[in-house]
């Protein structure tokens, strides 16, 4: 598949901004500290809009860790790596009155 620049017009940006929004949406807050809960619901959704519709092999680990593996198209090209963090930190109570919008709601102004 050939690289497209971002300004192609075949790309889809109103789609591209709806998803990174549906994304951002949930609440990856975590306390402190490995967590012992299910796995993510971030990961279904990811597993369900990117990696099986797109044959993306993957694996997760400790119920919240994702590793997935998208092969190059030839062996001489070189392997990029994508990293993502998902477990942020709670915004306490009294510093809400100072952002514009909630966290977690993927507002583009």
């Amino acid at each position: 598949m050939a690289r497209r620049p971002l300004g192609d017009p075949s790309i889809d940006h109103p789609r591209m901004i709806r998803r990174m929004q549906e994304y951002l949406r949930f609440d990856t807050s975590n306390p402190p500290g490995p967590g012992s809960k299910p796995d993510a619901p971030w990961l279904d959704w990811l597993r369900e809009t990117y990696l099986d519709p797109h044959g993306i092999e993957y694996e997760i680990h400790d119920h919240h860790l994702l590793v997935a593996r998208v092969k190059a198209p030839s062996p001489e090209r070189p392997p990029i790596l994508l990293m993502s963090h998902s477990d942020v930190v709670p915004v306490p109570d009294e510093e809400r009155p100072h952002w514009i919008h909630p966290p977690f709601e993927g507002v583009v102004d």
